[in-house]
């Protein structure tokens, strides 16, 4: 005896079903559209979704009732509604926000007080800084990791000091 085999759900490119609705929907692309027209302001993307979602299934006695209900359906509660949503546009013109340099003024209060660190602590904190992971570091230096986040505990203690200095002289 025999085992049955298992058929795929997917759609091979050259299956019967899809040769089938790609004939319909060439042969009907314009009255297809007009209809999707009735139930979207973006009636060629409602084509296309309800032509993948039809592609799988054999073609209809009556595939233009069958495309017509399904169309209406992806329009209305179907992934069509979920996934394409119309935003209207802003109705007025955006404002920039005001330039506020609090953070730039930081950023360089920071840079500042880097730069009067020892070569090997402004070098591990720009590494930091720039996004490395101490532990590469480590490896690619054959520095102990502790030796790193140490360097970097003291660095950022420094850092924070001078500036609440800065900050309480006025």
């Amino acid at each position: 005896m025999q085992k049955p085999s298992i058929i795929s759900n997917k759609v091979s490119k050259d299956s019967g079903n899809r040769k089938d609705w790609n004939k319909f929907y060439a042969e009907r692309y314009k009255d297809i559209v007009r209809m999707a027209k009735k139930h979207t302001r973006d009636p060629y993307d409602l084509v296309h979704h309800t032509y993948l979602r039809c592609m799988d299934k054999p073609i209809a006695d009556n595939p233009m009732a069958y495309v017509s209900v399904a169309m209406f359906r992806e329009a209305t509660r179907g992934k069509f509604k979920e996934v394409y949503k119309i935003v209207e546009g802003v109705a007025s013109d955006a404002v920039a926000p005001e330039p506020d340099l609090t953070k730039s003024i930081q950023r360089e209060d920071m840079q500042l007080v880097i730069d009067r660190l020892s070569w090997f602590d402004r070098q591990l904190m720009n590494l930091y800084l720039d996004g490395w992971k101490m532990v590469e570091v480590a490896d690619g230096t054959e520095i102990n990791v502790a030796v790193l986040y140490q360097s970097l505990h003291r660095s950022k203690i420094q850092i924070i000091d001078a500036i609440r200095r800065r900050d309480n002289q006025g």
